[in-house]
């Protein structure tokens, strides 16, 4: 499960000039212990949510313990990420996303809490115990803070890689505590992208996935935010899985159809060795990345 995303290059994106602010969103829709706004937001009633939980620890595979370290510590770098592209950039998108994250991250530590599991996050921002994950803030960070659109482009890989991660582990769990978790994290997650991709549209940009494959990616994006009142229409979309191998974020910017530097003219495979564009009942295909 764990992969290492070391970013070879600054995104290169010529930024088109535009006076636009940025939407303000308004409306709530809740469900029994989600808050799910209109911006993409969505926010966790922790206590209510723990009342859910009936499994224990001795019904969890070592693979799902794993999981949920690994979650613990990626939705606390995208909240750590958002809030530095807030203090670069000043835009609330990234302040009201990073709120977001951190309900997010505190509902996976509810489980490891409930099942106690030691909690690997660091109360330190920006801190990380998962070295892959270390990595991949630094390079992230790096990346957006050349300006606040490719900050915003950034904010769309990691909402696109957190969605990869949390269908795979779904594929990976029959408890249904954790499911209860990740499907609503992958909800935010998607209601995440979508809202970075109407930044970015501001901007006279069109986005272009890296990870997920253009079908899905369209699917997600051209449809409303999620709420709180079912899943009906998604559920688990992928089934696809990632080796150990890793990928650089330069190789997934030059292999898409022009990419984020409009350059590449690939296939969005991104190392040229995975499958994940090309299955036909996954969102990102049966192969692995290696």
């Amino acid at each position: 499960m764990k992969r290492t995303i070391l970013i070879a290059a600054a995104l290169a994106v010529a930024l088109v000039s535009c006076n636009q602010k940025e939407d303000d969103f308004a409306g709530t829709v809740n469900s029994q212990f989600v808050e799910f706004k209109t911006d993409g937001t969505s926010y966790f009633n922790v206590e209510t949510l723990q009342t859910n939980f009936t499994s224990t620890v001795s019904d969890l595979s070592q693979e799902e313990i794993d999981g949920l370290l690994q979650m613990r510590e990626e939705e606390k770098m995208a909240q750590d990420v958002y809030l530095k592209f807030y203090e670069l950039w000043g835009k609330t998108v990234f302040s009201n996303i990073a709120k977001s994250e951190s309900s997010h991250t505190s509902a996976v530590l509810s489980l490891l809490t409930h099942f106690g599991l030691s909690d690997p996050a660091s109360t330190e921002t920006g801190v990380f115990t998962n070295q892959n994950i270390q990595n991949l803030y630094d390079e992230l960070v790096d990346a957006g803070s050349e300006s606040a659109l490719k900050a915003f482009e950034t904010g769309a890989f990691i909402e696109e890689y957190d969605i990869l991660d949390l269908e795979t582990l779904l594929s990976e769990t029959t408890n249904a505590d954790i499911q209860l978790v990740y499907e609503n994290l992958l909800k935010g997650s998607r209601n995440h992208l979508r809202a970075f991709v109407k930044q970015i549209n501001v901007y006279g940009v069109s986005y272009i996935p890296l990870l997920l494959s253009e079908e899905y990616y369209q699917e997600i994006v051209s449809s409303e935010m999620e709420n709180g009142s079912g899943n009906a229409r998604w559920g688990n979309a992928g089934n696809g899985k990632y080796s150990q191998g890793s990928v650089s974020y330069n190789d997934c910017i030059n292999s898409g159809t022009g990419g984020l530097n409009g350059s590449g003219n690939g296939t969005s495979d991104c190392d040229g060795s995975g499958g994940q564009n090309t299955g036909s009942d996954s969102s990102y295909g049966n192969g692995t990345k290696g």
